[in-house]
């Protein structure tokens, strides 16, 4: 029993509980900084893809043309493939016409919506209590 009551003696609760607290802190601080920095990374990357969507929404091909490298031949074969090529569009045609659209829709909601968590952000980071407040 002797050994017992030298090691309760020994045990300072506060100094534990100290040294608990430290740790809870140093972590809370560690994970503010890492939110932050992934917060930002985030929304740098949301507005890389948003840009990259604006460029590639419009899924027509406008570059497309036909054409034949056969000098005989050539404009059977032109007038053959435009013939095929104009009644594919009737059915092609309105699908993308549809995808087009919500391509648009859906790039106007995202940008919306970044702009207002951006918007957001700012805001908590002017509400912040300064750390030399305390």
């Amino acid at each position: 029993m002797g050994k017992k009551r030298s090691l309760d003696s020994e045990i300072n609760v506060q100094k534990i509980m100290e040294k608990i607290r430290e740790d809870i802190r140093k972590r809370k601080e560690a994970q503010k900084v890492h939110d932050s920095t992934d917060l930002k990374k985030n929304l740098s990357d949301i507005k890389g893809e948003l840009e990259s969507m604006g460029e590639n929404w419009d899924i027509e091909n406008k570059s497309y043309r036909i054409f034949s490298h056969r000098k005989l031949l050539g404009p059977v074969l032109i007038t053959g493939r435009e013939l095929v090529h104009s009644e594919i569009r009737r059915y092609v045609d309105p699908a993308l016409s549809k995808q087009r659209e919500f391509n648009a829709s859906t790039l106007r909601v995202l940008d919306s919506l970044s702009r207002q968590i951006s918007e957001i952000n700012k805001q908590l980071r002017n509400n912040r209590p300064s750390k030399t407040r305390r």
